[in-house]
C-alpha cells in the first residue's frame, strides 16, 4: 500500500490591509494553483483574467453592479501564489473592489465578501 499524499497545512496567516497571505506547507506552486481555483470555484467565483496563480477571481456583472449599485452583488479578488521552496507556498488574495459604486451600501457588502472568503479559504485549508 502506498503512502497517501500530505496534506497542504496552514502554517501562518498575515493580515493585510484589503485581504490575507496564507503560508501554505506540505505544497508545491502548481498543487497550490489548482487548490485556490478549486476554492473559488466552490464559492461561485471564476477566474476573470491572468491565471490561477496571479490573476482575478470574481462573481457579477461589473456593469451591472454601476447600474445598480448595492441592488447587484459584485465581488472580485486579486490572488498571487508564490513558491517560497519545493514543500513551501504563500497565497496572497486581496479584495480587487473598494465597493463604492454600490454606496456605503457596497461598500459594507465587498468588505463582508472579503471577511468571508478569508474565514472560508482557512477553513478550507483546515479540512
Amino acid at each position: 500500500m502506498s503512502p497517501k499524499p500530505s496534506r497542504p497545512n496552514l502554517k501562518g496567516k498575515d493580515k493585510l490591509d484589503a485581504g490575507a497571505c496564507f503560508i501554505i506547507g506540505g505544497i508545491d506552486g502548481r498543487a497550490g494553483e489548482e487548490l485556490l481555483a478549486e476554492f473559488f470555484e466552490s464559492e461561485g467565483y471564476r477566474l476573470e483574467s491572468g491565471d490561477e496563480g496571479h490573476g482575478r477571481y470574481g462573481k457579477g456583472n461589473p456593469i451591472l453592479r454601476l447600474i445598480l449599485g448595492a441592488f447587484y452583488p459584485r465581488h472580485a479578488f486579486n490572488v498571487v501564489v508564490d513558491e517560497e521552496d519545493d514543500t513551501t507556498i504563500t497565497i496572497e488574495i486581496q479584495r480587487a473592489e473598494t465597493g463604492y459604486a454600490g454606496g456605503l451600501i457596497g461598500r459594507s457588502q465587498v468588505i463582508s465578501e472579503e471577511k468571508r472568503i478569508m474565514d472560508e479559504f482557512e477553513d478550507f485549508l483546515n479540512e
